[in-house]
């Protein structure tokens, strides 16, 4: 499973890369700089194109394939009932009893139709009031095969619910599986008591605890590239907490710092505080459910406003010094999606996993990272 130079043990591991194939195959490989693999995003579709995947003249025609069973996970409270003629099999949020990740038998119609019908079959489950206006579509891309993969963001009355994203994939323009987090539809007003700019008010207060607060003068914003401070409204859902308005931040405090704050809409309070800088910023823990269906700690970095599934919390991590992330990093674990493809190839481009909010639902990705660092601990251990 690991590939290590036998020169050198834990200091080989330079860039620790974990590949993941659909079937279920995991390599390990070590990459010094000479043989670094460069780690991409695959481009979103252009608008045209994001047309044509969508609003396809004539319906597709469904397709035979073999039926699954209908499972319904002892966490899921709500049974869900498959259109006629169809079946899938899914797995629930081990905390929350939410669908989490569901294999479907394709039901035809246009890739956004094929959403929508599985949408609402999901509904109940989730616990969303109106399937047909909770989610908006937000990028699409072909992968290598021709694959479509379209990405949704959960909504409410207009306002995206922070964190919440389902992804939709594709087999000859088949709906084959959801993977993703949903929340029930929150019972919360989305007409925000504070401003943005009493918002920023907060968020500035906060700010001044831990950094110098200055503005920006126009040489220094064309240098930065974008506004001081960027605001919007979003839903805050930290569950097993009430939903929460919050305003989410992208601040600047000074050109030596980056931070993403979210601020309480009605009383002003920090509900969140993430600095953003890579050579500064702390590695991210959370909770992620693995293929067992077991809760596995993952840890994951943060760059902008996106964590990367790369582990740089070992010790045999190089900071600033030495570290570039998301893509070059020294003494990392990092778990990147092979998207079908062998690295034996000429064209092997492996993908990075992200997640707008920290939250990992793809259980293949968080059982590849997890063993990863059980791997690195147990040669850590064993042979210092």
């Amino acid at each position: 499973m690991m590939c290590l130079n036998p020169n050198s043990l834990l200091g080989a591991f330079g860039l620790c890369i974990v590949l993941f194939l659909h079937s279920n195959t995991t390599l390990v490989a070590q990459a010094t700089d000479k043989t670094r693999p460069t780690l991409t995003h695959q481009p979103a579709l252009t608008a045209t194109q994001l047309s044509e995947c969508i609003e396809l003249a004539q319906p597709l025609p469904s397709r035979s394939v073999r039926q699954v069973p209908t499972i319904t996970w002892p966490q899921l409270s709500t049974p869900v009932a498959p259109p006629v003629g169809q079946s899938f099999r899914m797995q629930a949020h081990p905390q929350t009893g939410r669908p989490d990740w569901i294999q479907l038998s394709p039901v035809g119609g246009t890739p956004a139709d094929q959403c929508q019908q599985w949408f609402a079959t999901l509904a109940p489950a989730w616990g969303l009031d109106k399937a047909e206006t909770a989610f908006q579509l937000q990028a699409a891309r072909r992968d290598h095969h021709g694959d479509l993969h379209l990405h949704w963001q959960q909504h409410h009355q207009g306002v995206p619910i922070y964190g919440n994203e389902v992804k939709a994939h594709f087999e000859d323009d088949q709906l084959v599986l959801l993977n993703g987090r949903v929340s029930p539809t929150p019972d919360l007003s989305v007409v925000p008591t504070l401003s943005v700019d009493e918002a920023l008010a907060h968020a500035k207060a906060e700010l001044t605890k831990t950094e110098a607060v200055v503005r920006l003068d126009a040489e220094q914003l064309k240098y930065l590239g974008r506004a001081q401070y960027e605001t919007k409204l979003v839903i805050f859902q930290d569950w097993p907490a009430a939903a929460r308005l919050a305003y989410a931040i992208e601040a600047t405090p000074n050109l030596a710092a980056h931070y993403h704050l979210l601020v309480d809409a009605h009383n002003g309070a920090i509900l969140q505080s993430r600095s953003h800088l890579c050579h500064l910023l702390p590695p991210n823990v959370t909770q992620a459910t693995d293929l067992s269906g077991q809760s596995r700690t993952i840890h994951s970095y943060r760059v902008g406003s996106t964590n990367y599934l790369v582990d740089a919390s070992r010790s045999m991590f190089q900071n600033s010094s030495a570290s570039n992330l998301p893509n070059d990093g020294v003494g990392v674990i990092l778990t990147a999606n092979a998207d079908n493809q062998s690295p034996r190839s000429s064209s092997f481009a492996p993908l990075h996993n992200t997640s707008s909010g920290n939250f990992w639902n793809d259980r293949l990705a968080v059982s590849a990272h997890y063993n990863a660092g059980v791997v690195y601990e147990y040669f850590e251990q064993t042979f210092g």
